[in-house]
């Protein structure tokens, strides 16, 4: 017991032939307390729990709330990388080189996304020049016209007119079968613009028409011959059926003027 230190030096003990309850200490007791090895150093208790860098933890269910989680991030960047780069500071979401590196192509991201583009196309819708033709393919090219076919304008005027009682649904299921063919058709120039979406033509093709019937979009090859034209000429062109509107004039794609 006194190995285990379950009797100490000050605990009162007797035995027979003492008068009385004494000290441990004032009886021949004392010298095993002496042979005892020092106690040991009392445990240290423990310090406050290390702040951890990693994820932070709901405490209601263990899991991390779904705005820390990677796939949450990973389609952000992918479609607001905006917004996604910001966050990603804020949080300190992944080491230093990485964020540096996701900033960069972010930023080019947001641009892409933002910044305007022209629009994809043939030769119509590029604002460089190309490379002047020779006198010789010019004569060519209008010596050997693109086929057409036998579309009147009055067999589309007659569906897409603005007077017309066909439906919307109508109009939709009967463009499957214009849409790429390729006309040749006259009617009056009523303006020529050479801007974003590239070089076109409106025609007006009805006398009671107020502005156009037609957009057309130019090849770049026609461009001289559009510079000649003037308000109100009448002309020969062809171009592919392209799209229409409810409300917006029909559109011919590859258009030429003959």
């Amino acid at each position: 017991m006194i190995a285990k230190r379950k009797i100490t030096s000050e605990t009162l003990v007797w035995t027979e032939g003492m008068a009385s309850w004494v000290p441990a200490k004032e009886t021949p007791l004392l010298s095993n307390f002496a042979s005892l090895p020092p106690p040991p150093p009392p445990a240290k208790s423990p310090g406050p729990t290390p702040i951890s860098n990693g994820p932070a933890v709901s405490a209601k269910n263990g899991k991390q709330p779904f705005w820390r989680r990677t796939w949450v991030h990973v389609l952000l960047f992918i479609f607001v990388p905006f917004v996604q780069v910001p966050l990603m500071w804020y949080q300190k979401k992944g080491r230093l080189f990485w964020r540096v590196i996701l900033s960069i192509l972010g930023f080019f991201m947001t641009l892409n996304l933002l910044v305007p583009h022209p629009p994809r196309g043939d030769s119509s819708y590029s604002r460089s020049e190309p490379e002047p033709s020779t006198a010789a393919e010019e004569t060519v090219a209008a010596a050997t016209p693109e086929p057409t076919e036998n579309i009147s304008w009055d067999e589309i005027d007659s569906i897409y007119d603005l007077k017309s009682q066909h439906t919307d649904v109508q109009k939709r299921e009967a463009w499957k079968k214009f849409k790429g063919k390729r006309v040749r058709w006259v009617g009056t120039v009523t303006e020529i613009s050479d801007g974003w979406t590239g070089l076109t033509l409106q025609i007006r093709m009805d006398r009671d028409t107020f502005l156009s019937d037609l957009i057309i979009k130019l090849k770049r090859s026609q461009k001289s011959k559009a510079l000649a034209l003037s308000k109100g000429e009448e002309i020969q062109f062809s171009g592919t059926l392209d799209t229409w509107g409810s409300i917006l004039p029909i559109s011919l794609e590859d258009g030429e003027i003959e």
